[in-house]
């Protein structure tokens, strides 16, 4: 009993504290984390932060107590194979509640929240007979009675509700619902008393009486009501000491057996608390000590990757070296190096400053390293080749093998299959077209190439032609996506062939009923099912392969002679004037025929001539316009038609010739001086 003094409560709790912590932080988890309930969710961010999405892993396993995680996997199943992004991960015990159960609830005489049906091994009663009408109302027994009305039932989730959260967002309060169920308020009574205490028993124990006395004693005086038990208690039975005096680990003397259950797996890594506790002596003990071989770590040097291919296959090696050329690899655990190899696929971090990579496909990648040390960290994109030649992009594609011909034949022992990359572009989801300049680019995967007025959808970073809107297609996917025919964006040859071929999009499959034809998946493989590099859907290849042909040019100019009436009284003849036909002004190349289509588009030299261009060893025609405008109104008929290495028919309008060499055609109107 406390002693009346002029202390205030206060004061004396703070003088009452002689309990002293002397081992252990706050408990670990047991049983270890793994238990059947037990789940790992991850969250993702993108680089500045913004969340994206989160998800459940279902590639993570547990190796010696060590918890092994698959996080390329976890990005994978979410559809996420190449960029950069941020990940974080729970680990997630549930205490109390459940996402996936039911359970439904009646009142019976004025008694709500009793639970009629859900699952026996949370509720702990067993199911009840129940029947749900038309509008997924619930009501009690198999069937509607056939006189009067069925008791009806409320429908709960088996969870708590948020009441509140606090204004940091770090803390929340929670309240039971209406579920009158000793297990679920049970349940949510430990979510506030988590812990698990041990005293020890003596040999003499209090009665009922004399507890209740001491719960008295201790609400007047502001005593633990423990402590006034504590004197009550015999002298034997659950007495501890330290196995030494330097020691802080603790053995029992003297313990009742079948009685005193003394520690358990739950309290490892707890608090004991010793009660009473004073210091007898003490050494003071610096709270630093220098350390002599401590060096001031140096920044991150200046890094380059060094980049090797294997002929004949689309392996990589890589090494990370200093500008000096020298292998930079301190080779302590302190340093680690996470590698990206620019395909989505990238090496957990280690202490390894090489790698190796197989690409999946032909391509231009960016790959790159992060360097981490204790105090520092940089990421190093350049790429040297090992003469010291700085490349912008890695080329994927396999390099000529040895001049013998060989090829490393070995089997590889990692029969593993990495999924194939879902390309992406930044075209996606837009109609774009060609520009119009050089050589067209192939439509899709047969052989004839687009035009001026071809059409594609762009979907996961293949071009799908579109069909021609005779059937209204082209005017259905504008109105579904947006986009107006003035939007359409122009691409050049180059930017197209990067983007793969993929199947067309027409009146067969645009009105597909079991899956969205415009934002389903385009597999890289779709035309040849585990071919990810399919030669007919590689433009970049295909162009290649197929060699620009050598040509050669047609110039074509021409001159207008006009008779005109002498200008004075002395000069009452006629004079002829000629000028040079002035281009397109008097004639455009679309005025112009020919037997055979130009290699390219046809071109002006300036007003004074046009430009046209064959493929060596054609046999070309040229038909040209009967007549030619001037002043608006005035026609003027072809004369006659001149080349060199050639025949011309002046009255036939034609110049015949074989396309072995440049050619000259010079074309007159009017009148033959």
């Amino acid at each position: 009993m406390r002693v009346q003094t002029d202390l205030t409560q206060e004061d004396f709790k703070q003088l009452k504290k002689e309990s002293k912590e002397v081992l252990g932080l706050d408990g670990e988890l047991f049983p270890p984390f793994g238990a059947t309930q037990d789940y790992v969710e991850f969250h993702i961010f993108d680089m500045s932060g913004n969340f994206k999405e989160r998800g459940k892993s279902e590639n993570y396993t547990l190796e010696d107590g060590k918890i092994v995680l698959n996080i390329g996997q976890d990005f994978r199943d979410l559809g996420y194979n190449r960029g950069n992004y941020r990940i974080r991960y729970f680990f997630v015990r549930p205490k109390a509640g459940s996402g996936d159960e039911i359970v439904l609830t009646k009142t019976v005489d004025g008694n709500v929240g009793i639970i009629h049906s859900g699952n026996p091994e949370l509720t702990g009663v067993p199911m009840g007979e129940f029947h749900v009408d038309d509008e997924g109302n619930a009501f009690v027994g198999l069937e509607p009675p056939l006189e009067g009305e069925a008791l009806s039932l409320d429908i709960k989730e088996w969870k708590y509700q948020i009441n509140a959260i606090s204004s940091d967002r770090k803390e929340v309060s929670l309240i039971p619902q209406i579920i009158d169920n000793v297990k679920y308020k049970e349940n949510f009574r430990k979510l506030a008393s988590d812990t698990n205490t041990y005293r020890s028993t003596k040999t003499a124990q209090p009665t009922n009486a004399q507890i209740q006395e001491a719960i008295q004693e201790a609400m007047m005086t502001g005593q633990d009501p423990q402590d006034i038990l504590a004197n009550l208690e015999g002298d034997t039975g659950g007495e501890i000491s330290f196995t030494g005096p330097d020691s802080s680990r603790v053995e029992f003397n003297s313990r009742l057996e079948n009685v005193d259950g003394g520690f358990t797996q739950t309290m490892r890594r707890g608090k004991l608390v010793v009660k009473d506790a004073y210091i007898t002596d003490y050494t003071s003990q610096p709270d630093v000590n220098e350390n002599s071989s401590f060096d001031v770590e140096q920044p991150i040097p200046e890094l380059y990757i060094e980049i090797i291919k294997t002929p004949g296959t689309r392996v990589v090696d890589f090494q990370l070296k200093t500008k000096d050329g020298d292998i930079f690899n301190p080779n302590i655990n302190a340093v680690q190096f996470y590698w990206e190899f620019g395909c989505g696929h990238t090496q957990e971090a280690s202490t390894d400053s090489n790698a190796s990579h197989e690409y999946d496909v032909d391509g231009n990648y960016t790959p790159s390293v992060y360097v981490f040390t204790p105090n520092f960290s940089e990421e190093i994109s350049e790429l040297r080749t090992p003469t010291g030649r700085v490349v912008g992009l890695l080329d994927s594609s396999p390099s000529e093998l040895p001049t013998d011909g060989s090829e490393n034949t070995q089997e590889s022992q990692d029969t593993s299959e990495e999924p194939l990359p879902i390309l992406e572009s930044a075209f996606d989801g837009k109609i774009i077209k060609w520009n119009g300049n050089g050589l067209a680019p192939f439509y899709s995967a047969g052989n004839s190439r687009s035009t001026a007025g071809t059409r594609w959808w762009v979907q996961n970073g293949h071009t799908r032609a579109l069909a021609s809107n005779s059937q209204n297609l082209q005017d259905a996917l504008r109105g579904l996506v947006g986009q107006k025919l003035e939007d359409d964006i122009e691409l050049s040859r180059d930017i197209i062939n990067d983007l793969r071929i993929g199947p067309n999009l027409d009146y067969t499959n645009f009105g597909n009923p079991t899956e969205n034809e415009i934002q389903r998946i385009i597999n890289v493989d779709w035309r040849s099912p585990g071919n990810p590099d399919d030669f007919q859907t590689n433009r970049n290849a295909r162009e290649e392969q197929a060699a620009i042909p050598n040509t050669y040019e047609v110039r074509i100019t021409g001159f207008l002679t006009i008779e005109t009436q002498g200008d004075d009284q002395f000069d009452q003849g006629f004079n002829f004037e000629t000028d040079p036909l002035i281009f397109p002004s008097n004639m455009a190349y679309t005025a112009i025929s020919s037997n055979v289509s130009a290699f390219e588009t046809p071109t002006y030299d300036g007003d004074e001539a046009i430009l046209l261009r064959f493929e060596e060893g054609q046999n070309v025609t040229l038909t040209f316009p009967s007549v030619v405008n001037i002043g608006g109104s005035q026609s003027i008929s072809l004369s006659r038609v001149d080349m060199d290495g050639g025949t011309t028919n002046s009255s036939a309008r034609t110049a015949t010739f074989t396309m072995n060499g440049d050619k000259e055609i010079e074309i007159r109107y009017g009148i033959e001086p």
